[in-house]
């Protein structure tokens, strides 16, 4: 086990990558932020007032999940005269799936059969209704 220990130790340069990722999802970690995310996926720009609108929340909560995004890096701030207009950052985005699907491989055996046959766990089955569409957010 110990030469099977040594090759699953990461190195500093993994360690590095995993933090990253590790942002990347605290970032969308709230479903506020992930409807940010999905808004500005479909659109080039939009502004805070624009968005709190949209979402039916404060533009000081608004701003302050940007503020989350842009510090992961996955948005950018373009002014105009007194107003910022935000927009993704597809370029970072596609770089952290990347990351994460290298850092996950490929399935063991390839089959899909399997893995659909795989039950949630019972911490999962417990989250279940964190999930909730309808859910309200303030």
């Amino acid at each position: 086990m110990g030469d099977l220990g040594s090759k699953l130790r990461p190195g500093a340069e993994t360690w590095k990558e995993l933090k990253g990722l590790r942002d990347y999802f605290r970032a969308l970690s709230d479903v506020i932020r992930l409807e940010i995310i999905r808004q500005l996926a479909h659109t080039d720009e939009i502004s805070v007032s624009q968005l709190a609108e949209l979402l039916h929340l404060s533009q000081p909560l608004v701003s302050w999940h940007l503020g989350r995004l842009k510090k992961a890096g996955l948005i950018e701030v373009r002014r105009e005269g007194r107003q910022s207009l935000y927009s993704l950052v597809w370029q970072q985005i596609q770089q952290r799936q990347q990351e994460f699907a290298q850092l996950i491989g490929e399935p063991p055996y390839h089959e899909t059969s399997r893995a659909i046959g795989l039950q949630p766990s019972g911490v999962l089955n417990s989250l279940a209704g964190d999930l909730d569409e309808g859910e309200a957010w303030a």
